[in-house]
């Protein structure tokens, strides 16, 4: 499966938080145009085929720019969602559910995330999910979903002594449509 992002968020958006105000930050946000990518995956789990979702961000990359030694500053927006997203190891997974007691209420999941190899990472999203996974069935019904990260989860805001809730703890939240792309054999 592969994410279709519409819309990219980071959150902790405050009116003239360092030097930029929100409707700054949101056409920085605008100017981040997010492509979908198909992977193909030869990847079983168990008896059931899994689904890759991803999400490709290297249109904005620097080349060669690899260092994720700490966040960049908060101006520099597909930056900051590369670095999240190579500083986490899972994600929330939030779509609608198709249960009638749950139907008008959104569901969110953990979902292991990855942005590649150790030390290689890019800032794109990989995340393998099996065919019998709920949220997946639920996407089949309703493909609209968001995908949200945090800092919060390394170690970064810990030793830096910040509240998860504080914008300098940034997330980001994806926004989009899955979609199912086929495996296709490199």
């Amino acid at each position: 499966m592969r994410l279709v992002v519409d819309v990219v968020t980071i959150g902790g958006c405050l009116p003239g938080f360092m030097g930029i105000d929100c409707m700054e930050m949101y056409q920085l946000l605008l100017a981040l145009l997010v492509t979908a990518l198909c992977v193909n995956s030869l990847t079983m789990y168990g008896s059931h085929n899994v689904n890759i979702l991803v999400l490709n961000m290297s249109d904005q990359e620097d080349e060669g720019n690899s260092n994720f030694s700490g966040p960049p500053k908060p101006s520099e927006v597909a930056k900051m969602a590369r670095y999240i997203m190579h500083n986490s190891n899972w994600s929330v997974f939030a779509y609608k559910s198709r249960h009638p007691k749950t139907s008008e209420f959104p569901l969110g999941t953990t979902i292991s995330v990855s942005d590649g190899p150790l030390g290689n990472g890019k800032g794109t999203p990989y995340m393998y999910v099996s065919e019998v996974e709920e949220a997946v069935q639920d996407t089949d019904k309703d493909s609209r979903c968001s995908l949200t990260m945090t800092l919060a989860q390394g170690d970064y805001c810990k030793q830096k002594k910040l509240d998860p809730q504080f914008p300098t703890c940034a997330q980001v939240t994806l926004i989009g449509r899955r979609e199912r792309v086929s495996c296709v054999l490199i």
